[in-house]
C-alpha cells in the first residue's frame, strides 16, 4: 500500500469522527473545517508516523486536539 492509499483509507474511514470531534468543540461551521483541514494535513505530511489500523483514529483525535489548541 502506498502512502498516498494509506492517507486516503484514513480520510475516508475518519473523517466523519474527526468532523463529529471538531464540530462538537468549536464555534462555527468555519472554525470545525478549519480542524479538520489542518488535522488531515499534518496526517498527509506525517502519513509515516500515522499507525495502521483503528489506532489511526486516535492519532487523528490527538492532532485535532493539538490543533484545537493552538487555535
Amino acid at each position: 500500500m502506498t502512502q498516498r492509499d494509506r492517507f486516503e483509507a484514513a480520510y475516508d474511514a475518519y473523517y466523519p469522527a474527526i468532523h463529529q470531534y471538531a464540530a462538537r468543540r468549536t464555534g462555527s461551521p468555519d472554525d470545525a473545517a478549519d480542524v479538520i483541514s489542518e488535522t488531515f494535513l499534518t496526517a498527509w505530511r506525517r502519513i509515516g508516523d500515522v499507525p495502521e489500523g483503528e489506532r489511526a483514529l486516535l492519532w487523528l483525535y490527538g492532532m485535532a486536539r493539538r490543533v484545537l489548541a493552538n487555535q
